[in-house]
């Protein structure tokens, strides 16, 4: 019998988007399909055929944008649903909500096509496994494979923590990506000479993703585990990244204060606007000290160290 999912489709102004995303990340996705008019009508390099639906994209205009995600026949639709109107409503958020269900093998090659291999910087390419790479030299490549795991690099929040990591890891060092998602923060800091990256989910899918992964890039020095922090915490960090959200972050300051080396440095993102003075104050409580921060599109992420 083949697995099926239910395709959530949502159709929002691009004014929206941005509380959509927050949203999703509150529900606890990460993984979303985004096309964005603006992106189409604004970046001359974007290709109509491979990255968008062109009759819908036209169809909706230029200030709608079009976010999907996909649940497994394991979730329950009307619940997930239920909860997602209940939390649009109260953001008094204007929408349209269509579901749709498809095969297994029509979501991966659909979400797939949407998926390209692109640059962090001049220096870090990520390329999808299905794809191919003529890397030039001086050039990092990660392979990756996300699947309902996220991390495809792409969205403004692994973005600026893959920016960070390349400015502030040092060689020789002892990591920890704490939500690892796809891993794709974990294999970034193994090629730029981390010593050992510990990565860590609470999510099994995401633990799965992540292994599989850092198997397709043929690195030794990671170890993925499946848990929350402190209980896998080994030895101090010189390097703690998360890439989740602001009240997971919230709460995780505590422990990051015990493992995080003296000298070590730790880089969050997830954090929209409305969130930054939450995560300064708590920093501030225990003293940590943001030492640079970068923004895009509304998602912050720091660089912090002890004070």
């Amino acid at each position: 019998m083949k697995n099926t999912y239910t395709e959530i489709k949502i159709k929002v102004s691009v004014n929206d988007l941005e509380k959509i995303e927050n949203i999703f990340y509150r529900l606890g996705v990460f993984q979303l399909s985004i096309e964005d008019p603006r992106d189409l009508f604004e970046k001359s390099y974007i290709n109509f055929d491979t990255y968008f639906d062109e009759d819908e994209i036209f169809t909706e205009g230029r200030n709608v944008c079009i976010v999907k995600y996909y649940l497994s026949d394991k979730e329950n639709p009307i619940e997930f649903l239920n909860i997602l109107n209940q939390m649009i409503c109260s953001e008094k958020i204007n929408c349209k909500i269509e579901t749709s269900e498809i095969f297994e093998e029509d979501w991966a090659n659909n979400w797939k096509k949407y998926y390209h291999t692109f640059k962090i910087n001049d220096k870090i390419v990520v390329k999808p496994e299905w794809e191919n790479y003529n890397l030039k030299n001086g050039e990092i490549l990660i392979n990756i494979d996300p699947g309902m795991a996220f991390g495809t690099g792409t969205h403004e929040t692994t973005k600026l923590c893959m920016q960070l990591i390349d400015k502030y890891m040092k060689k020789d060092s002892f990591v920890y990506d704490v939500g690892t998602g796809s891993g794709i923060l974990a294999i970034l800091s193994s090629k730029l000479g981390a010593r050992k990256v510990v990565a860590i989910d609470l999510d099994k899918v995401s633990v799965s993703a992540a292994k599989y992964n850092v198997s397709l890039n043929n690195l030794s020095n990671i170890e993925v585990l499946e848990g929350n922090l402190l209980d896998k915490a080994s030895e101090k960090g010189d390097l703690i990244v998360a890439n989740i959200i602001a009240e997971v972050i919230v709460d995780l300051i505590p422990d990051i204060v015990k493992i995080l080396d003296r000298e070590g440095i730790f880089i969050t993102s997830g954090i929209i606007e409305s969130r930054v003075d939450l995560i300064k104050s708590k920093l501030s409580e225990y003293g940590l000290d943001i030492f640079d921060e970068v923004n895009e599109n509304g998602w912050f992420a720091f660089a912090i160290k002890n004070k």
